[in-house]
């Protein structure tokens, strides 16, 4: 005879999160509906946070729902890091992440060949790299050869006349009261203050008014920010172009920002695939807008300084204009 034994009931409870208490099922799409969306819009979406690449192997966190790559989850918490890098909600062990392959099919779907987006990556980056390399070399030869000007018109400042030591003059019997005290001078090489006490002793022997002696050096003023609100010159050819805004020093001139834009424009191409574009300095033209469509172009070695101070004269932020002249 047969006998039957009743299944082991489970007397362990599951505590659900706020997400799965208020959640609300969604309506599958079931048209033939395309939604086109950016990839660049949804980058930071399928971005891990650690590694700042994206997504692999997604791992979500219990409580706040934060994903990450389940290596760099597991390594942060490894090495003594128990809260959420995003949010710093307390993560107690692994046993407060869940796997989230919904979301890896969803990347799968958005890049299926995910070794032609890496390539892609690295290929951008290195392109970058190089470009970013090269000007950071002629920055510093320029920088480099300008302190050597600096230093060699100091030393051409600083160095002496040799002065022959004159002959003895014979004594002459003087009255006492015409006797002056000697000046007390310490003789240092290259020193300016030994010239400056014996022109001064000199000019008081000969009844001459002394003149204080300028100094050599004075403090070289410091260049202070300025906040800029660059605005595209309304064009109908050119709708898409973007408001940028900047912080910068206020020495910088107006070849600067078109060089600005020529990198910028460039990185939004590259990012975006759209062909060989290349953008140059000289396609772009700054401007201000002194009245109502009312345009002054500015010059490439106007500083912003000049602008604001000279043209601007209001207490906001500056706000120019730029176009493409090609």
């Amino acid at each position: 005879m047969a006998t039957t034994e009743a299944a082991p009931t489970s007397n362990k409870t599951w505590r659900l999160t706020m997400y799965e208490v208020n959640r609300v099922p969604q309506e599958i799409i079931s048209s033939d509906i395309e939604i086109k969306v950016s990839p660049r819009s949804l980058h930071s979406e399928l971005m891990c946070p650690i590694c700042l690449d994206m997504l692999k192997n997604t791992m979500t966190t219990k409580e706040c729902l934060h994903r990450f790559c389940q290596e760099c989850i597991t390594t942060a918490l490894r090495s003594g890091n128990k809260e959420c890098p995003t949010c710093r909600k307390k993560l107690v062990s692994r046993r407060s992440l869940r796997r989230d392959p919904t979301f890896d099919e969803l990347i799968a779907k958005i890049y299926p060949n995910r070794a032609e987006y890496e390539a892609h990556q690295e290929r951008v980056l290195a392109k970058l790299t190089k470009n970013h390399s090269q000007d950071a070399l002629m920055n510093s030869i320029e920088e480099g050869m300008r302190m050597q000007a600096l230093l060699r018109q100091h030393k051409k400042q600083k160095r002496m006349p040799e002065i022959e030591e004159p002959l003895p003059a014979p004594e002459l019997q003087v009255p006492s009261t015409e006797i002056e005290e000697p000046i007390a001078t310490a003789v240092l090489p290259d020193s300016p203050a030994t010239l400056t006490e014996s022109s001064a002793a000199t000019a008081a022997k000969r009844g001459r008014p002394t003149v204080p002696a300028a100094s050599t050096s004075s403090p070289v003023p410091q260049p202070s920010e300025i906040e800029l609100v660059f605005y595209p010159r309304p064009c109908p050819t050119h709708e898409k172009d973007e408001t940028r805004y900047i912080k910068t020093t206020d020495n910088a001139t107006v070849e600067h920002l078109k060089k600005y834009l020529a990198m910028r424009m460039q990185l939004d191409s590259d990012k975006q695939e759209a062909g060989d574009a290349k953008y140059e300095e000289n396609m772009f033209s700054v401007s201000i807008q002194l009245g109502e469509e009312n345009y002054t172009d500015l010059q490439d070695s106007t500083t912003l300084k000049h602008v604001n101070s000279k043209m601007w004269k209001q207490n906001k932020p500056l706000e120019l204009y730029f176009a493409r002249t090609v």
